[in-house]
């Protein structure tokens, strides 16, 4: 589990980048679809829409999401999945930030 792991993580630094400077549309697979809910997707295209998450980070987030083992993907998955891919990628800073306030927003201030 723990080799596995580490090639998950690995695998973030060796995605090829998608160059585009159109708008672009995502058709899910029928695998995505059953491993990705509509909330996940909502949150991907909401994401894109918002200007965290290009086309190309986009696809990463995806690709890691279907690599991993487990079937019962959550929202708190997808985020933690595009928080370490944002991390991962060179000057995501500012998305990386923004996703960071989107994780946190529902952890309480004070923990008791």
């Amino acid at each position: 589990d723990i080799d596995k792991a580490f090639q998950w993580l690995e695998s973030l630094t060796q995605g090829q980048t998608i160059q585009t400077t159109m708008p672009t549309f995502r058709v899910y697979a029928p695998e995505e679809m059953s491993k990705l809910d509509k909330e996940c997707r909502g949150l991907l295209l909401f994401l894109e829409q918002s200007g965290i998450l290009n086309p190309s980070n986009r696809e990463l987030v995806i690709d890691r999401a279907m690599a991993l083992s487990r079937d019962d993907l959550t929202l708190d998955n997808l985020k933690w999945i595009v928080l370490m891919v944002l991390f991962s990628q060179p000057d995501q800073e500012v998305a990386f930030s923004r996703m960071e306030d989107l994780v946190y927003d529902n952890t309480p201030v004070a923990l008791h």
